[in-house]
């Protein structure tokens, strides 16, 4: 079966043979909308502390590069299953109707544009010193890369009537591996991505410039989807579970690492001192503007004084009748 590696809102069909209660239903729908609704809301916390701080230190660059990534080949997997006939007639044919919504399709395009305003943060506010790692641009690099052979070389054996028969009617060479290629891609990107943040929050001992808002929101949405997939199963079956578990393992992956980042934000790294010039971080990691002095030491505090007691001096002399 085609991956979908994002849990639509829907809750999965029934079999003709199966019912369930009216309050299961309603429950299973309340889930998907509201984990739908965190996690697409998850994305802004990290946008307005980045504008508040003008600086994304402390968050980190290869974890937005991965999830450019993912967000793209997300978007075009969606797309291509809602708006492109001959491949939804090919998955079809294949395995039945996909479970991709319009949600799916507008969460994936949503979390790029705002995954493409956070980059656009990191080209003009302060680093921090921090660049990109090079084995997360050579992955990134070799991924693009091969997807693009992959698509050159479909359109190649598809001009000359070249196909590669997986099973059925599926071609290894058809535009529905190609997008499941993408699927595979987000897999691989939601299993990876958190790490180079959770590494960033170790070294520096401190959570600061990573939205802990960004965070639990994102947290409240994988529960909310593993418990959808759970409520799901029960009273439907654990078929479709047992047959598409990425679903299960997306939100499980997000809980455990977003679980991480909550005990280090509130046990671990407690510090909020906040290194961006002129800032200084809140006990829930938001921005404040910090009053500059310009403190004057006390020699030069005694020159000044010196100086200006002198200038009165010869002020008050020059005042004084002559003889």
């Amino acid at each position: 079966m085609l991956i979908n590696s994002q849990p639509s809102i829907a809750p999965t069909a029934a079999p003709e043979d199966s019912t369930r209660s009216a309050a299961a239903e309603t429950l299973s729908a309340i889930l998907g909308w509201s984990y739908f609704l965190c996690w697409s809301l998850s994305f802004y916390p990290q946008v307005v502390l980045n504008y508040q701080r003008k600086s994304i230190a402390g968050m980190s660059l290869d974890y937005q590069l991965f999830n450019i990534l993912g967000y793209t080949c997300y978007s075009i997997y969606t797309g291509s299953l809602l708006f492109n006939d001959s491949i939804r007639k090919e998955y079809d044919n294949n395995f039945g109707p996909n479970l991709v919504s319009v949600n799916d399709f507008f969460f994936a395009l949503h979390g790029l544009v705002l995954t493409v305003i956070t980059l656009f943060q990191c080209s003009i506010f302060d680093r921090g010193g921090q660049t990109f790692a090079k084995t997360t641009v050579l992955l990134v690099s070799l991924t693009v890369t091969i997807s693009a052979l992959y698509a050159l070389l479909i359109i190649i054996l598809s001009t000359n009537g070249v196909s590669v028969q997986l099973y059925n009617d599926l071609s290894l060479t058809s535009w529905l591996c190609w997008i499941y290629w993408l699927s595979l891609v987000k897999l691989g990107v939601t299993l990876c991505k958190y790490v180079p943040q959770a590494v960033m929050n170790c070294k520096s001992k401190s959570t600061v410039g990573w939205s802990i808002h960004n965070v639990l929101l994102d947290f409240t949405g994988g529960f909310l989807s593993v418990a959808q997939l759970l409520l799901d199963g029960a009273t439907l079956g654990w078929s479709g579970l047992i047959g598409d578990p990425i679903k299960f393992a997306l939100g499980f992956v997000s809980v455990a690492f977003d679980a991480l980042f909550i005990l280090q934000h509130y046990v671990l790294f407690t510090d909020r001192t906040d290194k961006a010039p002129g800032l200084r971080s809140s006990g829930d990691g938001s921005a404040r503007a910090e009053p500059t002095m310009n403190l004057l030491s006390d020699d030069e505090h005694s020159d000044l004084v010196d100086g200006k007691f002198r200038s009165l001096s010869r002020d008050e002399a020059s005042l004084e009748p002559s003889n």
